[in-house]
């Protein structure tokens, strides 16, 4: 698409999906950005792609696609049940209700292994972290 931004897309050579880094603010512009692409914002379906991940984009918070869904269930952007977490410790909280999308890396602790925080789309500086998106193989 003409005036659209490219990014540097790489392959997971594990399942050769492809991954890339985008940056255009919230979680919410992050899914819509990803479709222009013809991807969605990254699932995370075993430890090991959750290490090449980790490895390959070494960042600061970034979106992934996993989501609570109103029945209270975190599914990717499929609508699939996520059988792989990677929660860090007291995560999900559920002391805030609004708490219903995820970030990976949310702390400098949590860097190494990319554990995941449940936030709110609104309020902090959700808005400035990058998002990691994906797309299948071709």
């Amino acid at each position: 698409m003409l005036g659209e931004p490219t990014v540097a897309w790489v392959i997971n050579p594990a399942n050769g999906h492809s991954y890339a880094l985008i940056d255009v603010g919230g979680r919410p512009e992050s899914a819509a950005r990803a479709s222009v692409f013809d991807a969605h914002l990254v699932a995370i379906n075993d430890a090991e792609e959750q290490s090449w991940l980790v490895q390959t984009f070494r960042a600061d918070p970034l979106w992934i696609g996993l989501r609570r869904t109103e029945a209270g269930h975190w599914e990717w952007p499929s609508g699939e049940k996520a059988t792989y977490t990677n929660w860090a410790e007291n995560e999900p909280s559920t002391l805030e209700g609004d708490e219903d999308v995820a970030i990976m890396n949310w702390g400098r602790q949590d860097m190494a292994s990319g554990s995941w925080k449940a936030v709110s789309t609104t309020g902090r500086a959700w808005h400035r972290y990058k998002a990691i998106i994906e797309r299948a193989a071709e």
